[in-house]
């Protein structure tokens, strides 16, 4: 039997810089969509959850997401079609609902492509210092629209970013236009701003920390250190979407079209014979009687609770940012720390 659904391929939407809130408010929407499609727990925020972090069934839990995350990445990374890999990767995050900043971004950067963003880029994070030309990884994915790149602007080698880090010729600011998307730390603004908003998030500080001491270097109470600065460096990769892909994304995915664009995802034919690579060696009862736990939470629960992490903690208002931590911001993460605790012991 052929599926019914849409083939329609997005064309590229220009983007009018006429003011602040009609740039970021859709590129935001996109990013909120993002983050209810797929709510997930992620290793790396696991990290904040200090008062757990001596209880075994705690360090357990974390085996068993990080193995998760493992898994599902092994799976990806065996698929060599980089639009099947994506889509495989989206089908497994949204079926074990486990994954950090590399997932989200892919996710962001699809549902952009989705919306006509046909100049996102997936983007790694790194601290330079513009006086010492000292470039730090901070070990982070994000997404970017709009980035500027200079006159023959040359991408670094893949090799090179997974291997050792990028030279400063590599690295973008984003300026004035570019903009950030990152849905594993729930916020969207301007390059230029992104800076301030990092330099004070816990999560990332205390990932990276955790990091860094087990690397034997230094730890901080910033994210930035000494006149650093946050800089971007794109992948060189555009990934293509064939029609069966496009009707495959608007059967499964459609919720990540902003209201305006869901005309898009109309009916039409895909091919019978179209199919994504799926996880089938991944067990999550098996992994969670190997580190024994009691339990973890069920898609179901992280679903019902997804709302408080969607709107308060992992969108830009629950953002602990110098001076702003908030009753708000501090209730949030008690709630969140005792839905997770309640769900191991």
């Amino acid at each position: 039997m052929i599926n019914q659904i849409n083939t329609s391929i997005p064309q590229s939407k220009p983007i009018s810089f006429t003011s602040k809130s009609d740039v970021l408010r859709p590129i935001d929407d996109i990013g909120r969509l993002v983050i209810r499609e797929f709510p997930l727990i992620s290793e790396s925020k696991l990290v904040g959850f200090n008062s757990l972090q001596k209880k075994q069934n705690f360090k357990n839990y974390r085996k068993y997401v990080c193995k998760g995350i493992s898994t599902l990445r092994t799976h990806t990374d065996s698929i060599i079609d980089n639009s099947k890999y994506l889509l495989s990767e989206l089908d497994a995050m949204k079926r074990f609902k486990l994954g950090n900043c590399s997932e989200m971004a892919d996710a962001a950067y699809t549902a952009l492509k989705m919306n006509g963003y046909e100049n996102a880029e997936i983007m790694w994070m790194y601290a330079y210092n513009p006086k010492t030309k000292v470039v730090r990884d901070l070990d982070h994915v994000v997404v970017g629209v709009n980035f500027n790149k200079p006159e023959n602007y040359t991408y670094c080698p893949l090799y090179q970013m997974y291997f050792d880090k990028p030279s400063p010729n590599h690295l973008l600011s984003g300026g004035n236009k570019g903009i950030v998307i990152d849905t594993w730390a729930g916020t969207t603004d301007y390059g230029k701003n992104m800076g301030v908003k990092y330099n004070h998030n816990k999560a990332l500080i205390r990932y990276y920390n955790e990091k860094a001491k087990g690397l034997g270097k230094p730890q901080y109470k910033t994210l930035l250190q000494n006149g650093e600065e946050i800089r971007f460096a794109p992948l060189e990769k555009s990934i293509t979407f064939s029609p069966d892909d496009w009707a495959y994304i608007n059967l499964n995915y459609s919720n990540l079209y902003l209201p305006e664009n869901r005309k898009l995802a109309q009916c039409h034919k895909i091919s019978t014979d179209y199919k994504i690579p799926q996880i089938n060696e991944f067990n999550l009862t098996e992994l969670k009687s190997r580190y024994g736990l009691k339990g973890a939470p069920t898609p179901e629960e992280i679903r019902e609770h997804s709302q408080i992490a969607v709107d308060n903690w992992l969108t830009s208002r629950g953002y602990y940012q110098k001076n702003r931590e908030t009753k708000e911001h501090s209730n949030i993460f008690e709630k969140l720390k005792d839905f997770i605790t309640s769900k191991i012991f």
